[in-house]
This record gives structure tokens, sequence and C-alpha cells, in this order.
């Protein structure tokens, strides 16, 4: 359940919640230039290894990043929409972080089990594998990697919009989306 405590009105997001949210960004955006590199690289190009076990290991590490941000947030107060939102605008961020919080969730799932699909364990860092807990045939592993390459493309979409969002509140409606998630950055009601 969300910490429900009373006391004074929160008007941005606690540095650990910062923190998370700009770690997993630059996961996600470096998960999908690398998955993008990949893609143009031939199997037997000498960076093929590399590129693939910096992909999953970033992955991986948005994956259990967004973990840990959703326990935080059992325990974090975060602020309310800006009130200037309309309802329109509300919805669309809800649902907006909704989504995009399922596809960094789910995203490294399908690329886990494709990666695992023939029976092998996937490499990390620091000499850490994920086993295979499952083993798929040809067909459903086809299916993974263009369910995964969709998801991709959907939430670096949604990563655009969302960026562009905060940037038009910011910019064009004088809001303080901005100032409530950057390090360091107070929102002008709180200077």
């Amino acid at each position: 359940m969300a910490h429900t405590a009373t006391g004074p009105a929160v008007t941005r997001y606690s540095p650990v919640s910062i923190g998370f949210h700009w770690m997993i960004a630059l996961s996600v955006l470096a998960t999908a230039a690398l998955g993008i590199w990949l893609d143009g690289l031939g199997y037997y190009d000498p960076w093929q290894p590399r590129a693939l076990w910096m992909h999953r290991a970033i992955g991986t590490s948005a994956f259990f990043l967004m973990l840990l941000k959703l326990f935080w947030r059992l325990y974090d107060r975060k602020p309310p929409l800006e009130k200037a939102l309309t309802r329109f605008e509300a919805i669309a961020a809800t649902a907006t972080h909704h989504i995009l919080t399922l596809a960094v969730l789910v995203l490294p799932i399908t690329g886990y089990l494709v990666s695992t699909s023939s029976g092998s364990a996937v490499p990390l860092a620091f000499g850490l594998e994920l086993p295979a807990l499952v083993q798929v045939g040809n067909a459903l592993r086809d299916g993974l990697m263009q369910a995964h390459v969709v998801i991709a493309y959907g939430l670096l979409a949604l990563v655009g919009i969302h960026a562009m969002a905060a940037v038009k509140h910011q910019v064009l409606d004088g809001g303080q989306t901005l100032q409530r998630m950057l390090p360091g950055r107070r929102p002008l009601g709180d200077r």
C-alpha cells in the first residue's frame, strides 16, 4: 500500500525517485541504441557478441531498476499531477506512465525468452548468468522476437511523447513538470 502520511504537500519527486527515473531512462535509451546497432551487425561481425552482451546486461539492469522503483514507490510520496492539466492530459499522463512501466518490464522478459529459447543461460556482468527456465520452439521464438521489436519501438515512441509532453507543459504552459523531475531543481513554489 502506498505511503499515506499527512504532512506538507509534496511538490517534487524525492531524490531516490529522480535517480530511478533517470537511470531507467538512460538504460532504456542505451539498450535501444544497442538493439538498433545489433540489428545492423552481421552475425559474424566481431562487435556482435560484445554488443549483444551489453544489450542484454543493460536491458536486464533496466528491468531490475524498474522493480526497485516500484518497490520504492510503495514507501515514497509522489507529487500529484499539476492542477493546470486538462482532464484529457491527466488521463493521458497516467496511462503513459503505466504503459511505460509495463513496457520496461515486459521488454526484458521477451528478450530473456528469445535469448534462452535454445536452453542456454544468458551471461551477465560479474560472472552472473540468467538460467534458461523454458525452452521454446523456433516458431514461438520468432514470434517473441517480433513482439520484442514491436514493444521496443513502441517504448521509444512513448518515451518521445513523454519527453515532449514534459517540455510542452514546462515551456508552453508555464508548469513545473521538469523542475519536479530534474536533479537539483526545485519547483518555483518551493523557493
